[in-house]
């Protein structure tokens, strides 16, 4: 199997969606245009292109991002004064893992993930 070598989302409003995942996963979107594509936000991380083009290809909900944080309580709690809620309560995943979900602008689900 090879390993993931992208992530493509679409959106309405691709500024909104690359601003929420550079503030918050620190992802360094920046605009660019080639070939046939219209100006989208990308980068490469890692390994990983990430890419939001502009119109909405895909339903909300189709993929979810997972992201390691260090403190789940205090990263939801950040999201909360941002009025982001969860869509579900933490989840404890045995041995200390947690996660939970949260939507991102365009209502994609987001997952958190912490160790303990």
């Amino acid at each position: 199997m090879s390993k993931l070598g992208g992530l493509i989302m679409s959106s309405d409003n691709p500024k909104r969606l690359a601003d929420f995942y550079r503030s918050h996963f620190a992802i360094p979107y920046r605009v660019n245009q080639h070939g046939n594509l219209p100006a989208h936000y990308e980068c490469d991380e890692d390994g990983i292109h990430f890419a939001i083009i502009p119109g909405r290809t895909n339903p909300p909900g189709n993929i979810a991002p997972s992201f390691f944080v260090e403190d789940l309580d205090a990263t939801l709690a950040e999201f909360e004064r941002e009025g982001v809620k969860p869509l579900h309560a933490v989840m404890e995943l045995g041995g200390g893992p947690r996660i939970c979900t949260i939507p991102d602008p365009d209502g994609n689900p987001v997952r958190l993930w912490s160790p303990r």
